[in-house]
């Protein structure tokens, strides 16, 4: 495929609504956004792409900070783990920047094979990140500290999963999990990455109390905390909308199928969507469900795009600090989501200027397959 692609007649919304406008990529890049004569680009007789894009909109892709991208290993025995993610799986959901996790096992899901698979996914044209650590404490590392893992390992962008409040933690002290937060913030701040520590929220009748005496009892910055499965119950959503308002960004994952009433409940206890961002935590459920879920609670709340969408973009760029992602404009990278404007099916998905999925239908081709006669077939028999 051509270095420059051309997209031309897109309703563009980055997230905000831009209008209809002509996006020129050059080199994984958004260079221009405006009217582009396709004949000036003839006249350098070089190969380009053209994608056109009437009746359409263009979205940035989709921001995922929480995937279990070499498979969960169930809680159910052996025979419940589930496989790796593919590259076609995390781009039909129009997920082009992705964070992988390990989760409460992290023996036979170790960060090692995590990292192995995020820099496959790189090599392949998608930007993927990976959390150093899992539930335990102290995290399991590569290089002996988070610190460390973040100022000489690129992929790794913070600490995570790390479990508080659930019966499966290894029940961490409020010093061993400020330490923590305290090793990933210098990390980031030497590497100019995020350096924020992610935390997976459990069942656990403490919910959010331990990162609230983070912040009242050690010099915590309230950005350095990034919780997850904050709509687990009632009152850890109310405690995370809350906290919101402290500063503390929080994600709710999709796997349940519950983003609706999730998103109404936040909203009664007065939220700050600012400091809100959805993620798929992909392992059994499939990474495109974020994105169903989003167009359904669109219908049901009537909210527009431009509201929605920073909830996988704009607010989930920000507190991973990634500076070229989540918007669509000059310098930005193009990583971008075309669909059909009545149905917001996904027709196109562009990642760093690499066709992905062309006229709803995958176009990529993993290059290990040039050399295997490998089939494999796995379809979920749940809806």
């Amino acid at each position: 495929m051509a270095s420059v692609l051309l997209l031309k007649n897109a309703e563009v919304y980055s997230p905000s609504f831009l209008g209809k406008k002509d996006i020129l990529c050059l080199e994984g890049k958004v260079a221009k956004i405006g009217s582009v004569n396709s004949s000036h680009l003839d006249g350098l007789e070089i190969p380009y792409d053209v994608l056109d894009l009437e009746g359409m909109f263009l979205l940035p892709g989709l921001l995922d900070p929480h995937e279990h991208l070499i498979g969960g290993s169930g809680e159910a025995g052996y025979a419940s783990r589930s496989p790796e993610m593919t590259v076609p799986e995390i781009v039909r959901g129009g997920i082009t920047t992705v964070v992988g996790c390990i989760g409460v096992d992290t023996f036979t899901r170790n960060i090692h094979s995590l990292l192995a698979q995020a820099k496959f996914f790189n090599e392949e044209g998608l930007t993927a990140y990976i959390w150093s650590g899992g539930y335990s404490v102290p995290p399991p590392t590569l290089t002996g500290s988070i610190k460390s893992d973040l100022i000489l390992v690129n992929e790794v962008i913070g600490a995570g999963e790390i479990a508080i409040s659930d019966v499966r933690s290894s029940q961490p002290t409020l010093p061993e999990i400020a330490r923590i937060v305290s090793q990933a913030y210098v990390g980031g701040m030497l590497t100019g990455k995020a350096g924020v520590t992610h935390f997976h929220l459990g069942e656990g009748k403490y919910h959010l109390q331990p990162l609230f005496d983070l912040l009242a009892n050690y010099d915590v910055n309230a950005t350095s905390l990034y919780p997850t499965h904050i709509n687990r119950n009632p009152q850890l959503l109310k405690e995370g909308a809350a906290i919101t308002h402290s500063g503390v960004t929080i994600d709710f994952d999709t796997c349940d199928g519950d983003l609706i009433p999730s998103l109404k409940s936040f909203i009664e206890h007065e939220g700050d969507l600012n400091f809100l961002t959805l993620s798929s935590d992909a392992s059994f459920t499939s990474p495109s469900f974020l994105f169903e879920q989003i167009k359904e609670a669109m219908k049901v709340f009537k909210w527009s795009l431009e509201k929605i969408l920073p909830l996988v973009t704009t607010n989930t760029a920000r507190i991973l600090q990634l500076r070229t992602k989540g918007y669509i404009g000059p310098g930005a990278d193009a990583d971008l989501v075309a669909v059909d404007r009545t149905t917001l099916e996904i027709i196109h998905v562009v990642a760093k200027g690499k066709l992905f999925i062309k006229d709803g239908k995958s176009v990529y081709n993993q290059r290990i397959l040039e050399s295997s006669n490998r089939k494999i077939e796995i379809y979920g028999k749940k809806k």
